[in-house]
């Protein structure tokens, strides 16, 4: 009689975990990041084109992954939730694969699978275009230690065109994986020409994609420059943190720990594990000090250039801790990923109870079964889309406050922006905004929507865009926070 493997279980189980906890966590509430890939794929759905027709302010290949699931799906809603299994799914077997690679044993590439599946998505929720990237980070990392770099160098240019910040930490940290381990390093001198060449070649197929079917004038301007021109004002994006994002792991001080909550106290356990792999990372053989280097230094450089709480950006660590655990003794090594799974799965449960995780919605939205957030003027946006959709009118949309129309109107906006982030979307540079502002005239001009609703937290819009409202629009409809304008372009 064949023996029960207790590793092969644990592993089964792990992917079910990866599979079924953000059918769980994607119920709760969605945070505008959230919705941001949402509205942007529900613009694909309505046969809108990127870069044309709307744009976000980051690469389209979030949006686009996430369009399948949307358009297939019998509601936008349970799209949602299908996306964020598969992607949660993906990363757990893509963490499985690499400590296979790395020669662990059966029981702790089971741990390392568990660890990815409590940690990667579920603290932060539901689908999101920085996890899409990482994710392939994590397969160009499969493909570097296969020695297959030009592969690799693939899945890395295009974690890029995921979200821009994920796609340069990748090359930065890649970088620095191969001077550490030299041995992994693509030889002789032509592969690795040939590695940047795909590289380059990757780069050059996305953005001429781009210029082919969209306005490239309008991706450049909102994925470059706007979003450098927004890094600007931000006083904490500086080159500095490259070095204090690895001396204080996700921003901890222990100067700072009497001011710590449960929370941050929580978390603590995982600052001194990142510590502790500083000190033995370079007695780890060359596969494995690449994965642990390349999965630590990349997840610490994340956690500090995407603004996001420290929970939500554990990310490469399950790969760095079990990567790492050879150095334990084996009873060790599986008590520390065992107690890092048991630390997850009580941060998901703090930051997903289930009052927040339950079936609450009773009206029909393009969100469905999923609940709209209590926030971004809710009450208000419903009933201007009734109005809306009894009309059946067309509308443009200005300002943060209407982000949720399009979630209960069964069409999306004509105005461009697929959401509103002040700074981002409409820049806080005085040249950048005015071009910003012509260029929505323009498109209003030329689509003539019979309705611009505007959040009255604007106050009267500035520059060109104020004349243009003031000369071809009146109010029909005024609330607290919104109004509806009727207009003649």
């Amino acid at each position: 009689m064949r023996r029960y493997d207790v590793s092969t279980g644990l592993r089964y189980f792990s992917l079910s975990v990866a599979f079924v906890l953000p059918l769980y966590t994607g119920f709760g509430w969605m945070t505008l990041d959230q919705l941001a890939d949402f509205l942007a794929a529900l613009r694909l759905v309505d046969g809108q084109i990127p870069y044309k027709d709307f744009y976000a302010p980051y690469g389209p290949l979030g949006f686009l992954a996430l369009f399948p699931f949307l358009a297939l799906c019998p509601t936008p809603g349970l799209g949602v939730l299908l996306a964020s299994a598969t992607l949660n799914f993906a990363a757990a077997t893509t963490t499985m694969v690499v400590s296979r690679g790395l020669g662990l044993d059966g029981m702790r590439v089971a741990l390392a699978t568990l660890l990815a599946a409590i940690w990667f998505l579920p603290p932060f929720g539901s689908y999101f275009h920085d996890h899409l990237a990482y994710l392939l980070l994590l397969v160009g990392l499969v493909l570097a230690l296969q020695q297959r770099p030009g592969f690799a160098a693939v899945l890395v240019a295009l974690a890029f065109h995921s979200k821009q910040t994920v796609g340069i930490i990748g090359v930065v940290t890649l970088a620095v994986s191969y001077w550490v381990c030299p041995r992994l390093r693509p030889r002789p001198r032509g592969k690795l020409l040939g590695t940047l060449f795909v590289f380059a070649l990757t780069h050059a197929v996305v953005l001429a994609l781009i210029a082919l079917v969209a306005d490239f004038s309008l991706y450049r301007d909102t994925t470059f420059v706007f979003p450098f021109s927004y890094i600007q004002f931000k006083a904490d994006k500086n080159p500095l943190l490259w070095a204090t994002g690895l001396l204080f792991p996700f921003g901890f001080s222990l100067f700072d720990l009497p001011s710590f909550g449960w929370g941050r106290l929580a978390f603590l356990p995982v600052v001194l594990g990142v510590y502790l792999i500083y000190f033995g990372a370079s007695k780890l053989r060359d596969s494995a000090r690449f994965a642990v280097v390349f999965t630590l230094l990349s997840t610490l450089w994340c956690g500090v250039f995407l603004s996001r709480s420290f929970t939500h950006v554990f990310l490469g660590l399950p790969i760095a801790f079990a990567g790492s655990s050879s150095l334990l003794p084996r009873k060790w090594a599986n008590l520390f990923l065992i107690f890092f799974s048991i630390l997850g799965a009580a941060q998901v449960a703090y930051l997903h109870p289930p009052s927040q995780a339950t079936f609450r919605e009773t009206r029909t939205t393009r969100l469905s079964p999923l609940t709209p957030p209590p926030w971004f003027a809710q009450s208000e946006a419903e009933e201007i889309s009734r109005f809306l959709t009894e009309k059946g009118a067309s509308y443009a949309l200005l300002g943060q406050a209407t982000t949720l129309i399009p979630v209960y109107t069964p069409y999306s906006a004509v105005s461009q922006p697929a959401f509103y982030f002040d700074g981002l979307i409409t820049p806080w540079d005085d040249a950048l905004r005015l071009k910003w502002e012509k260029r929505f005239v323009n498109v209003l001009t030329r689509l003539k929507p019979k309705y611009l609703v505007q959040s009255l937290l604007l106050g009267a819009p500035p520059g060109a865009l104020k004349d243009a409202v003031a000369k071809y629009c009146r109010v029909e409809l005024l609330k607290t926070e919104l109004e509806i304008l009727k207009c003649t372009f």
